[in-house]
């Protein structure tokens, strides 16, 4: 009997070690959400680098509006997924290749004319922000990361352009929010651990024109 009750322990150390090694290749694997895996600046710093090279793939899997979209076509469910995931990326390429000019700071894909090559910018600290726009959440007010951003134009034939004329110096917010905030336990093939840009706005008091 005793020899028998050594087997049952063992067995059971056995599965606890086969279950906790599971749990952790589901996490490593991001599954299980978790915090992000580079800090927000770093992302920022990756965002900026892949909207001045034309990086368009890079641009979509940071975006929040491609994103958000994706993981409704996951919670729809399996049929015709992959369909809709291809449309999904041909239709915000398309949306990205049309735009040829700055409509506004918060337009869609602003940030093809805000972060160009002809630029040089510096990225500050980021501190924590309540996004203020899930107030149905049933777990938690989703927060953002606000990073600074100070961006000097080399000129004003290349510099975006407002109602007021060419910029020469700005400062621009921008939100990043962890891609788990909104994927929530959804088993989607995403990287959870990943910032996604949420918004692009400019700091008060801070454009300067040519």
């Amino acid at each position: 009997m005793k020899s028998a009750k050594k087997i049952v322990a063992r067995f059971s150390g056995v599965t606890r070690a086969v279950a906790g090694i599971f749990l952790a290749v589901l996490l490593l694997n991001g599954c299980g959400g978790g915090k992000p895996s580079e800090v927000p600046e770093a992302a920022l710093d990756r965002y900026i680098k892949a909207a001045q090279s034309g990086d368009f793939k890079t641009l979509y899997e940071m975006d929040y509006l491609p994103q958000r979209q994706i993981v409704l076509i996951y919670r729809a469910g399996e049929e015709g997924r992959q369909a809709k995931l291809d449309e999904n990326f041909k239709k915000s390429r398309e949306l990205y290749d049309e735009a040829t000019t700055l409509v506004g700071f918060s337009s869609a894909w602003a940030e093809k004319f805000l972060f160009i090559p002809q630029m040089k910018y510096t990225i500050g600290g980021s501190e924590t922000r309540k996004l203020g726009d899930n107030p149905t959440s049933k777990y938690r007010e989703r927060e953002a990361a606000a990073v600074e951003v100070a961006v000097e134009y080399a000129d004003a034939a290349t510099a975006p352009k407002d109602a007021q004329g060419s910029i020469k110096k700005v400062t621009y917010e921008v939100k990043l929010m962890p891609l788990a905030d909104i994927v929530k336990g959804l088993k989607t093939s995403l990287d959870e651990k990943a910032w996604i840009v949420r918004s692009i706005d400019v700091k008060s008091g801070t454009l300067e024109y040519w």
